[in-house]
């Protein structure tokens, strides 16, 4: 078994060669750490929305827009990391590809 120590020389060895993953790995992390702050200010607005609501039930001269705006909110699906990521890989190999191409050609 390796050593901790081995562990991270090695992680360092596999970044330090392929950028572009610890690119896609560090945007990833943060895609993961802003939902969390998105999802925790979502959950806030909502209470307020629903405050909002039950104050407008008292005053019916209140915009019933404004809630159906704040009814309108972005998901994180897993799905879409995956897909994005398929089809990002996919269109960086052709990229890569298509280049190779036109180097041989010269």
């Amino acid at each position: 078994m390796l050593t901790h120590s081995q562990r991270v020389e090695k992680i360092k060895k596999y970044a330090a060669k392929n950028k572009f993953f610890t690119v896609i790995a560090a945007a990833v992390i943060l895609l993961l750490i802003g939902q969390v702050v998105f999802n925790k200010n979502d959950s806030d607005k909502k209470k307020v929305a629903e405050n909002k609501s039950i104050s407008s039930e008292e005053d019916t001269s209140v915009d019933t827009s404004i809630n159906e705006e704040d009814k309108l909110t972005w998901h994180f699906y897993w799905s879409d990391l995956f897909v994005l990521v398929g089809f990002g890989g996919f269109c960086v190999i052709k990229i890569i590809q298509e280049k190779k191409k036109a180097r041989e050609k010269l």
